[in-house]
């Protein structure tokens, strides 16, 4: 393949190693969709039905296309690509955060190309509620837990206790503006020592008991979930080169 391929068009081979590594740890997860049947009929606007045939070719196999392709639920997808970061840390975890939110399809929302980049936040947001959602459920996540249990009891919760909750649950850092609005809403703007209080009513809305069944499930397909996993290492190690550019400049 590296004797054949276009140079320009390669990726540099150790980046090219984790996206495969990345593929493997997510194979047996891939839920493949049925192909859609080679007669299966059309709605026309007489009434009448029309065989796919008389469909284009080119949207025929872009459809075709499309129901063949592997996904993944987003949360298996995230761990995957995390799995194999070079570094597992630095800039690596925020990109793939970011780039599984944009390409992820979720059900209800409009795709990321379709939507201005100052109003993406639910789709972000959606993300992070079902990558939440899954560390609970794997109890992974006991700041979270102690957080939920908190808001259940009707105390105080602060933006910088939640914080420190999504960083103990190795997402890197997660932009504030993705959560703060949903949780902490206009009319909570009082300040608690100095800092942000969240609403225990909208926390548990989003994470509480029940929660999990009004999820979105978002899901993405291999191929963008193999974009995501490249431009999470490449950030990665974009992110582990200034530190060493910093250090020779020393």
């Amino acid at each position: 393949f590296l004797e054949v391929c276009e140079y320009d068009q390669a990726l540099p081979v150790p980046v090219l190693s984790a996206v495969l590594r990345a593929k493997r740890h997510a194979q047996s997860s891939l839920v493949k969709t049925r192909d859609a049947p080679a007669k299966a009929s059309i709605a026309h606007p007489g009434g009448r039905k029309q065989p796919r045939e008389s469909v284009s070719g080119a949207a025929l196999v872009n459809t075709v296309a499309a129901l063949q392709e592997g996904q993944l639920a987003v949360n298996t997808a995230y761990e995957s690509g995390l799995r194999a970061l070079p570094s597992g840390g630095g800039g690596g975890p925020r990109e793939l955060f970011h780039s599984l939110a944009l390409c992820a399809d979720i059900e209800g929302m409009p795709p990321a190309s379709q939507v201005d980049s100052g109003r993406r936040g639910h789709r972000e947001f959606a993300v992070l509620v079902t990558l939440l959602h899954a560390k609970l459920q794997r109890e992974e996540a006991p700041e979270l837990r102690e957080i939920i249990l908190r808001a259940e009891k009707k105390e105080t919760i602060t933006a910088d206790e939640f914080r420190h909750a999504l960083r103990a649950c190795h997402f890197g850092d997660i932009d504030d503006h993705i959560w703060r609005n949903k949780l902490s809403p206009s009319v909570l703007n009082s300040q608690a020592n100095g800092n942000l209080q969240l609403s225990g009513e909208n926390l548990l809305e989003q994470l509480g008991g029940g929660a999990s069944a009004r999820l979105q499930r978002p899901m993405v397909t291999e191929t963008n979930f193999l974009m995501a996993v490249t431009s999470a290492i490449t950030a990665d190690y974009g992110s582990r080169g200034e530190d060493l550019e910093g250090v020779w400049a020393r």
